[in-house]
């Protein structure tokens, strides 16, 4: 598989150290486009290190993109270091509680992160960036390691894979994820700048081994705690309206006018799919709320 890093994850995996997750800011190159040539260099992969932590990985892709195969391959080169856990075996096939079975999903998530220095391989389509920010969010409140890997398909390569499967998902199920899928962006999110862009046409598991371990020493930084608050906090719903309406202003001020309705609207959606429980929101301050946010509007 070849690999195309984003630019802050290139820079801390080159020099050995650095921030993943913030400081500096990331070159323009986005992890769903850029250079996917191999990359320089070679060595071995990561190893338990005596100031190893625990460090998410999550995998995005659609079925048949090729996660799981990458994922055993890591595993087997990983050994007792890695523990892959698969949300096909934590999701029901069918529920109508779509957001508790995930959170439960995300629960095992946390439970398999506390068992010790390893690396936790999340196995999903992760297509949504709401998604992938919870297992970020968690990572954040354990002071773990985190980093993605974009498994890059086209469509009708993974509907030919998924096709041959046994348990074969529904061909208009992967095309709808296929229009919906939010690859790793990390110069508009930052948080999302430790992703690593996999084309499983081509091989080359060492670098994605070193790829881990820069992320392993790069623990995501820690929330702070908020103070006590002398009055009574609005409402979620409230604060999530401020946010938004923050950062529609903001939109409408680069982008101009043209996009006011858009937006608008956008904002509208998303309250009204935040007031159905459609869409979780994150604990944390109200930069953290707006970080969260942002992954929703046009």
């Amino acid at each position: 598989m070849r690999v195309a890093l984003c630019g802050q994850a290139r820079e801390c995996q080159q020099q050995g150290d650095g921030d993943l997750h913030g400081g500096a800011a990331a070159d323009s190159e986005e992890a769903g486009g850029g250079d996917r040539g191999p990359a320089r260099g070679s060595g071995p992969g990561p190893g338990p290190g005596a100031g190893a932590v625990t460090c998410l990985v999550v995998l995005i892709g659609l079925p048949g993109s090729g996660k799981t195969t990458l994922c055993q391959a890591l595993s087997r080169c990983l050994g007792a270091q890695a523990l892959p856990l698969s949300y096909d075996s934590l999701l029901p096939a069918a529920t109508d509680a779509w957001r508790e079975a995930r959170l439960s999903a995300l629960a095992a998530v946390e439970a398999a992160a506390r068992q010790g220095p390893r690396f936790v391989l999340v196995d999903d389509n992760m297509y949504y960036r709401s998604m992938r920010w919870q297992c970020y969010q968690l990572a954040r409140r354990l002071r773990l390691g985190f980093c993605q890997l974009y498994l890059h398909c086209e469509l009708e390569d993974a509907l030919r894979r998924n096709a041959g499967r046994r348990d074969a998902v529904p061909r208009e199920v992967v095309t709808r994820m296929a229009e919906r899928l939010e690859p790793p962006a990390g110069a508009r999110h930052p948080w999302e700048r430790a992703s690593l862009v996999v084309d499983a046409a081509a091989t080359d598991l060492q670098q994605v081994l070193r790829f881990l371990e820069a992320a392993a020493a790069c623990p995501v930084p820690a929330l702070e705690e908020p103070a006590e608050p002398s009055t009574p906090l609005p409402g979620p719903l409230h604060c999530a309206d401020v946010a938004l309406r923050k950062l529609v202003g903001q939109r409408i001020r680069q982008a101009g006018p043209t996009h006011t309705a858009a937006l608008i609207a956008a904002r509208r959606r998303i309250l009204e799919d935040i007031r159905a429980g459609h869409i979780p929101l994150p604990e944390g301050d109200s930069v953290c709320l707006q970080d969260f946010l942002q992954n929703f509007l046009p």
